[in-house]
């Protein structure tokens, strides 16, 4: 069985007036394009935030505006996949930009690397998480700034995802390093978080604000946490409501 060994993470907010255009550039495009094509790659899925769901968010700022980061893109790399990947993207960026296929109406809010750290899996596996086509996923993000105590974040979790029949799979991430900038440029990252991505069948939206979310805000360190809901490819659903 092929293995979740890393993931891509990226947030990313449209420029006012671009959601649609965007929506459609990297459903069409750059999702394919820019990641999927790459070496290693095993899944893909996209995810939005409507102004719903935004509104419910919690955290102190760790990935900025909690009105930005609209949508959500999420890519796991199998063992041995990732240094293979990262030879390969920087070159294809270049072939892109020289096609004039690299939309500038959009700003990379955060876009990182991730080390697998543990999953919990009532359900299916987490390496066909994305394949699913779950309804939704809730993100939490612990800002290890703080210190907190891993194995207690990791407890948690597993007691949430026990304790909530609707989270089918979850994984707990620990992030490496920033990948990009709005550019499309490597850039530094001080910063370090444990990232968690619980998926659901279930309306995410409801279920963090009916159970989830009291359970994190009962937790210290977030810095972020906010549900998230698929994206419907070949269709601008939700961009009108962000």
């Amino acid at each position: 069985m092929t293995d979740l060994a890393t993931a891509l993470v990226a947030l990313i907010e449209p420029h006012a007036g671009q959601a649609a255009a965007f929506n459609r550039w990297y459903e069409r495009d750059h999702f394919y394009s820019a990641v999927m094509a790459g070496p290693g790659v095993i899944a893909g899925a996209r995810w939005v935030a409507t102004r719903a769901a935004k509104a419910a968010r919690i955290g102190d700022g760790l990935f900025g505006d909690p009105d930005g980061a609209s949508f959500l893109a999420t890519y796991w790399l199998e063992p041995g996949g990732q240094a293979l990947w990262d030879a390969w993207v920087p070159g294809r960026m270049a072939e892109l930009a020289a096609q004039d296929r690299m939309f500038a109406g959009r700003d990379h809010v955060h876009t990182a690397v991730y080390r697998r750290a543990w999953a919990v899996e009532p359900g299916p596996p987490v390496e066909v998480a994305l394949d699913r086509r779950y309804a939704g996923v809730i993100a939490l993000a612990v800002d290890r700034r703080a210190q907190p105590d891993l194995a207690a974040v990791e407890s948690w979790h597993r007691d949430l995802i026990a304790a909530v029949p609707a989270l089918d799979v979850s994984v707990a991430l620990l992030q490496d390093r920033f990948v990009m900038s709005a550019l499309d440029r490597p850039v530094d990252d001080p910063d370090r978080h444990v990232l968690l991505l619980a998926f659901t069948d279930a309306d995410p939206v409801a279920l963090w604000r009916d159970e989830v979310r009291e359970r994190a805000l009962a937790f210290g360190a977030v810095g972020f946490g906010g549900p998230f809901l698929a994206t419907v490819p070949g269709t601008d659903t939700y961009v009108d409501d962000l």
